[in-house]
């Protein structure tokens, strides 16, 4: 009889204890649920923001109003209030009804060249396939190495496959930039197969006559890579060597 009550008892208690679990999960559910339900509100612009407006500027015109959102639906970067942004310009076309974004601002240098380059280079575009561009890894701030494959020649009496650059970075994939925005006014539909390097002239003239000359290859970098800009090419007889 005892152990009857005993097991009644554990059963009576397993039950339980599996109830409050179950309401506890629900309980979670619905939080979870009702925070991405929250309001939010966030910055919507009134009318088109040209690019090379100042926060200020936008601020000033009355180009934008504060609209609630569920936060489920605001994007990353939403900005409620332009004051960190006010002496910043927009690098990229507003248009009535989006959502400003911290990205959608930047240094009047960014605004007029539409790309952020480091001092004393210049933007090359280039088109890879997939494999040739790390398939689709590299991104905008990444590193790569560049290499190169020659045809035979008169003086070279093999194909060569060499490193032409050692480290340059990329600073757009398609449109897309290290600062999350989109160059151009409005941006054109730019596919991700093209890569824009930023390069010096030597750099840009190598990696130029390399398009209709040679075969291009990139390589990812990180900072733990090593290059070794003096190793010779590889040819069929160096393959195996």
């Amino acid at each position: 009889m005892n152990r009857r009550v005993i097991l009644l008892v554990a059963a009576l208690v397993t039950a339980a204890l599996g109830t409050a679990l179950v309401v506890a999960y629900v309980n979670r559910a619905e939080e979870t649920a009702l925070i991405g339900q929250a309001p939010v509100e966030v910055l919507m612009a009134t009318e088109a923001i040209p690019v090379g407006a100042t926060g200020l500027a936008v601020t000033e015109a009355g180009s934008v109003e504060l609209r609630t959102l569920p936060a489920a639906s605001v994007p990353p970067g939403a900005l409620s209030d332009l004051t960190p942004v006010l002496d910043q310009v927009t690098i990229t076309s507003v248009f009535p009804g989006q959502v400003l974004l911290a990205p959608m601002f930047g240094t009047e240098r960014q605004a007029s060249r539409g790309l952020a380059l480091p001092e004393g280079t210049m933007a090359v575009a280039v088109q890879l396939g997939d494999p040739q561009r790390v398939a689709g890894f590299v991104r905008p701030g990444s590193e790569v190495a560049v290499f190169v494959t020659t045809a035979a020649t008169a003086t070279e009496s093999q194909t060569s496959t060499s490193l032409l650059l050692e480290r340059v970075p990329v600073v757009a994939v398609g449109t897309a930039t290290a600062e999350g925005a989109t160059s151009g006014s409005p941006p054109e539909q730019i596919p991700t197969t093209i890569l824009t390097l930023a390069l010096t002239q030597e750099q840009a003239q190598k990696v130029i006559l390399s398009t209709s000359s040679a075969a291009m290859y990139f390589a990812l970098l990180d900072t733990q890579s090593a290059v070794d800009d003096t190793a010779p090419g590889t040819t069929v007889d160096r393959l195996l060597s």
